[in-house]
């Protein structure tokens, strides 16, 4: 299957976190035509080293032509205080677009015959350079393996929103200046993309909405999981070689980016159900598996309570990858989530019974009334313990 018709063969990925760039790497593998030209511009998010870790260990063996580090870009470091507030953010902006201008230099990239991959437009990372490379052709890629999804069109509502609820002094007098200075129009990054793939329902950044959900199969999973570096593969058979001796039923609990009320919460799901299914659950196995971009304090305190009070082994996934890579290895019998983009994937594919805890919902949309009301559209079908 070829990539796409057309003369633009240079295309530029921008990323900042573990799940884009496996995403990334998952089109790019089974999408390619073979006379493409890509190049990498990231970093990883917050500059946690876990993030860090797992993304560097990725690229190494993803044959990018050219790779940009941005944690160089004054606009992702801490802002400095002073009265001449309003000239920091075009001084920052002008560094930044002229880093990212002289590493394309060097790399012989033309704007005008270049593609440039980002994914929702949240972040800075995805926002400079729909707002700076106008004249480049915009692609929308997915979040992760499910997207798009109902929480996509939320947050294009939300950014759209937040532009039009901009103060009058900053929409009419600081947003002009700044355009005018830099040459940065961050109106752009809100605007819809020329192209959007989706494994899900049809994107609603673009009219051009290519659906590639033939991509989202064990098959395809096990080709993009033999192109990751050895070290991360043997991470994850490692583990496969533990599961599979493990006392049946296999739970996979996967978390979210946890925060203090978020990790009671899901002590307390996890508590009600062994206390409501015990004799179900009654010597089997948990597995713990950390969101690919995070794993930091509370996520060792949830294991270590977990270790502590449930009764049946808990065996830590500490891995920074999807779990939607490790399906082809891991045969689960249930996998336990709040409102997660995996869970789509693991019904789509049949492996094991994906189980909503319902406590999760309300700290993960931390009393937001929309947000909750997707996250319940998002799980809508599945089984809720």
């Amino acid at each position: 299957m070829s990539f796409e018709t057309t003369s633009v063969r240079t295309r530029i990925f921008f990323a900042c976190q573990v799940t884009q760039l496996l995403v990334i790497q998952h089109l790019r593998l089974h999408l390619c035509a073979g006379d493409e030209k890509d190049f990498l511009v990231w970093h990883p998010f917050a500059d946690d080293e876990f993030i860090d870790g797992s993304m560097k260990e990725i690229i190494s063996v993803a044959k990018y032509a050219g790779v940009l580090d941005m944690r160089d870009f004054h606009s992702l470091k801490p802002r400095r205080r002073g009265g001449l507030w309003f000239l920091e953010s075009p001084r920052r902006l002008r560094h930044d677009a002229c880093l990212l201008r002289n590493w394309m230099t060097v790399h012989h990239i033309k704007e005008e015959t270049t593609e440039i991959w980002v994914d929702d437009p949240i972040h800075f990372y995805a926002q400079l350079p729909r707002a700076f490379l106008r004249k480049a052709r915009h692609i929308k890629y997915p979040h992760c393996f499910n997207h798009e999804d109902r929480m996509s069109l939320l947050t294009r509502s939300v950014l759209e929103g937040q532009y039009k609820d901009q103060r009058w002094a900053k929409r009419m007098l600081f947003s002009p200046w700044q355009r005018l200075t830099t040459g940065i129009d961050f109106r752009k990054s809100i605007a819809s993309f020329d192209r959007a793939y989706t494994f899900f329902e049809r994107s609603n950044w673009s009219s051009d909405s290519v659906d590639v959900s033939n991509l989202i199969s064990l098959e395809a999973f096990e080709k993009t999981f033999e192109s990751l570096p050895l070290s991360l593969r043997s991470e994850i058979c490692s583990i496969e070689t533990v599961l599979a001796k493990a006392s049946r039923p296999l739970i996979i609990l996967l978390l979210f980016g946890l925060t203090p009320s978020l990790r009671r919460a899901y002590k307390t799901s996890v508590s009600r159900i062994f206390s409501e299914r015990s004799r179900e659950l009654a010597g089997g196995t948990l597995a713990v598996k950390v969101h690919p971009a995070r794993y930091g304090l509370e996520e060792k305190k949830l294991i270590c309570w977990l270790q502590n009070n449930v009764p049946v082994n808990v065996v830590p996934i500490t891995i920074g990858v999807n779990l939607e890579l490790m399906l082809p290895r891991i045969r689960p019998t249930y996998v336990w989530a709040g409102p997660c983009g995996a869970m789509p994937i693991v019904q789509r594919l049949g492996i094991g019974r994906p189980i909503i805890l319902p406590e999760i919902a309300a700290p993960l949309s931390d009393g937001n009334l929309q947000d909750l009301e997707k996250h319940e559209e998002f799980v809508r079908g599945m089984e809720v313990w």
